[in-house]
């Protein structure tokens, strides 16, 4: 994969997703310069701190999925990847369901997590749960995420992307979290396994190696 395209790709999503609650804000601040009518003020108020609120959950998120690590220590909580998730998810009205204990993690397999999540959440349309299951299996822990909703629309190219072998044509910025999560996982010494999407729903699994999780 070429590394210059890989990081374009990632710019052009990370702008993508940042547009529109930072435009949300800008035109309230410009509407509130004007209005002087009470309950559209609030109005106003209201939706921009909603924006505010998104922007910031984006960024927590996205610094643990895409960010190299600066800052966190050789072993990051679970807790904290919880956290971000339910934040990012619920603006999306994507339930989460997942308990980590109090688990810790290395900054690669949180960043795998985070990215596995993504990847698992952008299948939901409308709404529905992500459930996320950590097990320990000796020598090494196992990773499951299963998306469930009434709609889930799984790409053609997704399986590839998963596995490490899309071809560079078909990347674009949505794929960025699963070819991310790929090469991550190849660089832990695992794989990804992704259940059959013909038979419904949306299920992966990574087996971690000993040295992953805490």
């Amino acid at each position: 994969m070429d590394n210059l395209k890989f990081s374009a790709l990632l710019c052009s999503r990370l702008c993508h997703d940042l547009a529109s609650p930072l435009g949300a804000i800008n035109n309230g601040v410009e509407m509130l310069a004007t209005e002087t009518d009470p309950s559209l003020i609030r109005q106003i108020t209201g939706l921009i701190e909603q924006s505010a609120r998104q922007t910031t959950n984006r960024l927590q998120y996205y610094r643990l999925a895409f960010g190299a690590g600066s800052g966190l220590s050789s072993q990051v909580g679970l807790g904290q990847a919880k956290a971000a998730m339910e934040a990012f998810f619920g603006d999306q009205k994507i339930e989460l369901e997942f308990d980590p204990g109090q688990r810790t993690a290395s900054p690669a397999v949180v960043k795998l997590l985070m990215n596995l999540a993504l990847t698992a959440g952008e299948t939901i349309i409308r709404g529905g749960k992500l459930v996320i299951e950590i097990e320990d299996q000796a020598p090494g822990t196992r990773l499951a995420l299963r998306a469930e909703a009434d709609k889930i629309k799984v790409r053609d190219t997704i399986a590839d992307a998963l596995a490490g072998r899309l071809a560079e044509e078909d990347l674009d910025s949505k794929l960025i979290p699963a070819v991310l999560a790929a090469e991550i996982a190849s660089a832990l010494g695992t794989s990804i396994n992704l259940a059959d999407p013909s038979a419904g729903g949306f299920s992966l699994a990574v087996d971690v190696p000993a040295a992953g999780p805490g």
